[in-house]
């Protein structure tokens, strides 16, 4: 048998969901929009940057090791 503290959590987290939901359909502004754009942006340069500076020497150096 299901406890009332149980059925409670439940459906606090049903009442949860459905807000992100509702909050998920709102539109964006076009800034907001362009702010993501720049965002993804820097983040993929810097993840190039730091694979460029990081990864791929280390990468290199394991494949000389290996051969």
């Amino acid at each position: 048998m299901t406890s009332v503290k149980s059925l409670a959590s439940q459906s606090e987290r049903s009442l949860a969901m459905k807000r992100s939901t509702l909050s998920a359909s709102v539109q964006l502004t076009n800034s907001e929009i362009e702010s993501l754009r720049e965002g993804k942006k820097s983040i993929s340069a810097y993840v190039q940057r730091e694979f460029q500076t990081t990864v791929l020497p280390k990468l290199e150096l394991l494949r000389k090791q290996a051969a």
